[in-house]
Parts: structure tokens; C-alpha cells; sequence
């Protein structure tokens, strides 16, 4: 790769990150694993960017051979990318040491977890055990660490308990959108949908249950389901007993986009779980461009500030009549329009990062 460049370790590479940091050109992306990449090849719809593949077996190597003044790292909490994230930033420490060069690392943190989930440990561990255990684990990767940026304020909540002390020195950046350019047709609030990973955790079955409520009540409105994962079987299932809603299995990008543009509510009801807890949500920012209102539950970490901007937020015991009454409410509230307070000049995303690298022309 040219040097020098800057760099970021993206363990797993998605077209959102990816819209976004094209605004760094030049920019060497380092991945991992592709993730709702269907329909996406990085080389040819991103050339802007250079790519290289990791992985745990050479992501010490890779990064001690690694040359940069500026690189992005995972947050310390990502515990998963472990494996990959901690022995390529300490390759690349360790190269910078010997070669005596210096470089900024940054990372951008959104994890919002109890401390005791963080590590994803069995419950049979006590909790204070776990928690102690996340610290542990974390605390060598976080000294290699100068620049964090955080993207909740109930992010910096969760490093401040685990690690006992404040991060007050770091900013806020919250994960905020820029408009999906122009719709092209009128925001239909009765047309409501949910894009992203069908699994227990996002909701599903309550959301099922509360359409079933309001498919009781009404025949006015109608679901667009898009999605992958666990639950897939059981929601085409479901959808077929329902003429009111329509499931796609594995959309592409532009097809998510095109659902989104026709739709104009989005239903994200994530749940605790065992050793999860929901962060941001990538489809809810991709939902919040398409100026959708949104149904979320209290676990988002952006829940405040959704329930701020006038979106509805429920608590995790909600009923599915307690949802099928706040769709019905937004179904029906034909003057509400996303306040100007949404959307950036810039994706939030790109706002952060504003904070960790450089950008041409900024």
C-alpha cells in the first residue's frame, strides 16, 4: 500500500461504514469478514479506497508491517474482533516502537452493555466476576489507545463503571444521518417496515404479535419485512398468513433503500439478552435518512435521543398492544415530520472520524 496512509481495522465491512469513509480518500481499509454485502463488490463501488483482507492467523504481521501516521481501531468492548483487533494493534505498536515512528490510534465507541455482559460470559459467573474479568481483558487494549470518540452518552456510562473512572476528556459524537437524497413519492406514515437481522434479540416476536393485534383492528396498513438470520423461517411463515405484509429475504442495499423510500415508519424492538444490548442500530440511522418515525424500545443506545426528536420509545416489557396502539397513533399522525435536529451536515459517522483522521478538504 502507499505510505503514508491512514488505516482502519474493520474486522467487518459493511456498505454503511464504507458510504462513510470514503470521505477519507485516500484510505487503507484493513477487513475482516463482509457483512451485508450483498449485491456490493468494495473494489469496483468504492475505488477510492484500497482494501486488505486480515485475520486472527497474520493480524500480528499485518499489523507490524503496517505504515501509518493515523489508524482506527474497534472499540475495546468489541470483544468478538478480540482475536483479530488486539494482536494486529499490538503488531502495529510494537513496529512503530522498533521503527521509532509515531502515529495516532482512535476508536470510535458505541457499546452501551452492563459492565458483566460485556465479555459475553456464561450467567452462571457471577456478575461482579464478569465485569471485573471485561476490565481485564480490555485494559491492555485501551492503553494502546489515544483518541476515543463516543457515539451515546450511555457508551461512555458503560467505560466509566467498567474501568472506574471518568472519560470526560472525550467527546460526543452522536451517530447522526444526512438525508437520503430526494424521496419519490409522499411519506405514506400507514406503510411501516423493519430492515435488518431477524433474531429473538431485534424483537421479532413482539413485533409479530403486536401486527397481529393491529391486523385485528384495522386493514388500512401494511409491513415490509427485510432480513436475514435465525427467525428467517418463521417470519416467511408468519408473512404468508398475512396480507398485509410482505417479506424479503435477503435483500440487497438498493432494494433496502427502495423499501425504505415507499415506507415511512420503522419497527426496531430490540431486546436484552443474555450477553447482548442493542448499540445504535445501523438500519435505524439508514430508516432516520429516509425520514421514517421510528418504534424503538428503551435498550437503543440512541433511545433518548430519539424520544427527543419525537420517535416512540417503549419499555422492554411493552405488550403487543402496547405496540399496536403507538403504530396506530403514527399511522394516523399524518402532520409529523423528522425535526431538522436529525439529520448532519455530515453523517455522524463521518463526524467522528472527523475527530480520529483526516479529510481532504475539511
Amino acid at each position: 500500500m502507499p505510505s503514508p496512509m491512514q488505516a482502519i481495522l474493520a474486522p467487518e465491512l459493511r456498505p454503511y461504514f464504507l458510504d462513510n469513509l470514503r470521505a477519507f480518500a485516500p484510505l487503507h481499509v484493513l477487513w475482516g469478514r463482509r457483512v451485508y454485502m450483498k449485491g456490493v463488490d468494495e473494489r469496483s463501488d468504492y475505488p477510492e479506497l484500497t482494501f486488505q483482507q486480515v485475520s486472527p492467523v497474520k493480524s500480528f504481521i499485518d499489523g507490524w508491517k503496517l505504515r501509518t501516521p493515523r489508524l482506527v481501531v474497534p472499540e475495546p468492548f468489541w470483544y468478538r474482533q478480540y482475536p483479530t483487533s488486539f494482536p494486529f494493534l499490538l503488531g502495529f505498536r510494537l513496529g512503530c516502537l522498533i521503527r521509532r515512528s509515531s502515529a495516532k490510534v482512535g476508536t470510535y465507541c458505541i457499546d452501551n452493555s452492563f459492565p458483566e455482559k460485556l465479555l459475553k460470559l456464561p450467567a452462571r459467573i457471577p456478575a461482579p466476576i464478569r465485569a471485573r474479568l471485561a476490565k481485564l481483558v480490555a485494559a491492555p487494549y485501551l492503553a494502546m489507545i489515544d483518541d476515543i470518540v463516543f457515539g451515546t452518552d450511555g457508551s461512555r456510562e458503560t467505560y466509566s463503571h467498567t474501568f472506574g473512572k471518568s472519560f470526560d476528556q472525550f467527546p460526543t459524537v452522536i451517530p447522526r444521518p444526512v438525508r437520503y437524497g430526494e424521496r419519490t413519492q409522499p411519506i405514506d406514515r400507514k406503510r411501516f417496515a423493519f430492515v435488518g437481522s431477524l433474531r429473538r434479540e431485534k424483537g421479532i416476536g413482539l413485533m409479530l404479535a403486536a401486527w397481529d393485534e393491529v391486523s385485528k383492528r384495522r386493514d388500512d396498513l401494511s409491513l415490509e419485512v427485510a432480513g436475514i438470520g435465525e427467525l428467517a423461517p418463521q417470519v416467511r411463515e408468519w408473512a404468508k398468513l398475512h396480507p398485509s405484509v410482505t417479506f424479503t429475504e435477503g435483500a440487497t442495499r438498493n432494494e433496502v433503500f427502495e423499501l425504505l423510500n415507499r415506507t415511512g415508519c420503522h419497527i426496531q424492538l430490540s431486546m436484552p439478552g443474555a450477553r447482548f444490548r442493542e448499540q445504535v442500530g445501523s438500519s435505524n440511522l439508514e430508516a432516520l435518512s429516509c425520514e421514517h418515525r421510528l418504534i424503538v424500545t428503551e435498550e437503543t443506545g440512541i433511545a433518548n435521543w430519539l424520544k427527543d426528536l419525537g420517535h416512540g420509545v417503549l419499555p422492554i416489557n411493552a405488550s403487543p398492544s402496547d405496540v399496536a396502539d403507538l403504530i396506530e397513533k403514527f399511522a394516523d399522525d399524518n402532520d409529523w415530520e423528522a425535526p431538522e435536529a436529525t439529520f448532519g451536515q455530515v453523517d455522524g459517522y463521518v463526524e467522528a472520524h472527523d475527530l480520529l483522521l483526516e479529510r481532504a478538504g475539511k
